[in-house]
């Protein structure tokens, strides 16, 4: 029998304690290779978790779903805590002895596998997620960012976008393109008759995602026949102003804030729903964008960083300009003007979603691993 490859996949989060799109992507990344020729060994902070007002914390080791799941403490102190989580990080990359180290995101994790990679003499994936591209300084991206994006032997992005922008930085490194991807079978769409026609956002509540301007859009269609609502989850900073923003508009009752929903339950909100509304100023993927497109709705979103990249203008949604709420009014028109037009665009959502498969996804990351 062929001996299996060990992976060591370092990731900040693992569900169920953080769900996010590296957390997620490294969730399904451990599913499906380890139904391959691989064993997977998931490197990651042991957050304490709070059930019925008891705080837990999960197992040091446990044995899920075909992989296994090391759960390092972490200090509480962000002082301390990128030291702890790169020194417990190492040691056990130093017990586990992995083929090949894998980082989820850039720091601290790619920081890990580039030290950790050298004294193993072990082969380095660095994939870098998103925000320590786009939001970072320059003087990080040109020191500890571009230590680690040098010495690592692959190094991936999470769009086309994303990968134009670090080759900017970093020209001399193979810099390839691989989208996180999504189980299709989780999602679908409740097409029934309805007395409303329904927006839904899914995100953070932060001022980069714009989500004032999407409570901008609908006000201008308060009398509109049928009636218009927007359901809106997720929380964050911007939480309370949006709330008194939705009331100074009138449109308390139009507008449902349903706070923190579980990953597993977010399907059935977009289901139901009409329309994907994401304002976004700056997108490194969109994985909310290809969650309601996997669920067959029309997406309105802004026209900027990777996001056309799944949004194709005419086809599955409709692009307004990044701030724009001018634009995102007449585009949110066209599509409640036109229940054919929503109903086109959504299928379209769910064909283009369809190659985002984390099947397809997977296999091309097995490739990958294979370049020496």
């Amino acid at each position: 029998m062929k001996k299996k490859i060990k992976i060591g996949l370092l990731v900040s989060g693992f569900p169920p304690t953080t769900i996010g799109g590296a957390e997620i992507a490294a969730k399904n990344i451990a599913e499906y290779i380890s139904k391959r020729n691989f064993e997977v060994h998931i490197i990651t902070r042991n957050t304490i978790i709070k059930l019925n007002g008891k705080k837990y914390s999960l197992k040091k080791l446990e044995y899920y779903n075909g992989y296994v799941i090391h759960r390092f403490p972490c200090s509480k102190s962000s002082i301390l805590r990128f030291i702890t989580h790169v020194l417990f990080s190492l040691k056990l990359l130093f017990q586990i002895k992995p083929d090949i180290i894998h980082s989820q995101q850039i720091t601290p994790n790619g920081l890990v596998a580039i030290i950790g990679g050298k004294i193993l003499r072990k082969k380095t994936v660095v994939w870098a997620q998103g925000s320590e591209v786009y939001d970072s300084s320059l003087l990080y991206l040109k020191s500890i960012a571009q230590f680690i994006i040098t010495n690592a032997h692959i190094v991936l992005s999470v769009s086309k976008d994303m990968t134009n922008r670090m080759k900017r930085l970093w020209p001399n490194v193979s810099i390839f393109t691989l989208q996180n991807g999504i189980d299709l079978n989780k999602y679908f769409h409740n097409p029934l008759s309805k007395s409303s026609i329904n927006l839904i956002y899914v995100g953070r509540l932060i001022k980069i995602k714009r989500v004032a301007d999407a409570l901008k859009a609908l006000s201008h269609f308060k009398k509109n026949q049928p009636p218009l609502t927007l359901t809106i989850i997720g929380t964050g900073p911007q939480g309370g102003f949006l709330k008194k923003l939705c009331h100074s508009l009138g449109l308390k009752d139009s507008v449902q804030f349903l706070g923190s929903i579980h990953p597993a339950k977010i399907p059935d909100y977009l289901a139901n729903a009409d329309i994907f509304i994401f304002p976004s100023l700056r997108e490194s993927f969109g994985l909310a964008i290809l969650e309601a497109m996997a669920s067959e709705l029309p997406i309105l979103a802004s026209r900027t960083t990777a996001i056309p990249e799944l949004v194709h203008e005419g086809e599955n949604g409709l692009l307004h300009s990044p701030g724009n709420t001018s634009e995102l009014v007449k585009n949110l028109k066209t599509l409640i003007e036109n229940d054919t037009l929503r109903k086109s665009m959504g299928q379209k959502s769910r064909e283009i979603a369809r190659n985002y498969g984390w099947k397809r996804i997977v296999e091309e990351l097995i490739k990958l691993y294979s370049i020496s």
